[in-house]
């Protein structure tokens, strides 16, 4: 009988032994601010089959307090026991001490690593004339205009992209040196961008459809409708295929939200 067990051990997969996150650089970060982030691990597959319908079929990775929803961050690239991604943390994103969960391509299995990321208040420091967020909540001046007051710099704002390109923010670069010198009319240029932005990116194929449809842009959610007006399929955050293998052959409608818009298109599945 103890050599039966012996031999179950010994023939068990090496990835079920030892499978845990061990690090994430950097551990806390700021309200409102973009993270590149690096996530390592032991024995944990970060790109593989079951992680197929993600980005580049790596795993996908998410951020949460004990009773809040989850915070999900994109994956970028994968290593040798590495995950590297992108965190956008909303202004209004609470405080505190979260946990960090990643989806194991090998096993399908979340794997949790408990208390290990941070989200504090922004705060910024006054160097060489120009306010820089220091990303760990430990800067002189609680706000950034309290900052730039103090370094005797004029407020100006720059339109640019975010981790989404569809989406426009309106930032002060702290050092006086933005296109626009009101946040009003850097916010109408922004809305200006972001609309043309989604319509003239985003591209649906193949049309007809087999079992995979792909979503060539940026969006926040899409929402397959059938002929009758149901839902047969709902995605939430950017992935960029949808896989449709489920669906029947007929027309579909394809309601793509966008952060300033809904798009309709029209699809064909054909087996």
């Amino acid at each position: 009988m103890k050599k039966h067990i012996l031999s179950l051990f010994l023939f068990l997969p090496f990835f079920l032994i030892g499978q845990n996150i061990t690090n994430i650089t950097p551990n806390q970060a700021t309200q409102g601010s973009l993270v590149p982030l690096i996530v390592s691990g032991n024995n944990i597959s970060f790109s593989g089959w079951s992680c197929w319908s993600n980005t580049s079929s790596l795993s996908d990775f998410r951020f949460s307090q004990w009773s809040s929803p989850y915070l999900y961050g994109i994956p970028v690239n994968s290593g040798v026991n590495t995950l590297d991604g992108d965190l956008y943390i909303p202004a209004f994103q609470p405080l505190g001490v979260y946990n960090l969960e990643v989806f194991d391509c090998g096993t399908s299995n979340w794997i949790m690593f408990a208390n290990s990321f941070q989200i504090n208040e922004g705060s910024w420091d006054c160097v060489n004339n120009t306010c820089i967020e220091p990303g760990t909540g430990g800067g002189t001046f609680s706000s950034q205009t309290a900052c730039m007051v103090a370094c005797g710099v004029t407020p100006s704002w720059n339109c640019t992209p975010n981790i989404d390109p569809s989406i426009w923010n309106c930032t002060d670069p702290g050092d006086g040196t933005g296109q626009y010198l009101s946040e009003t009319s850097c916010n109408t240029a922004c809305s200006a961008n972001a609309v043309e932005e989604e319509i003239s990116n985003l591209l649906i194929y193949p049309n007809p459809a087999n079992n995979i449809l792909t979503l060539d842009g940026d969006y926040t959610s899409a929402t397959i409708y059938d002929v009758f007006g149901e839902v047969v399929l709902t995605t939430y955050f950017y992935k960029n295929t949808i896989d449709v293998a489920a669906l029947r052959n007929g027309i579909y409608f394809v309601y793509i939200n966008t952060n300033n818009s809904i798009i309709v298109k029209k699809i064909t599945i054909a087996k």
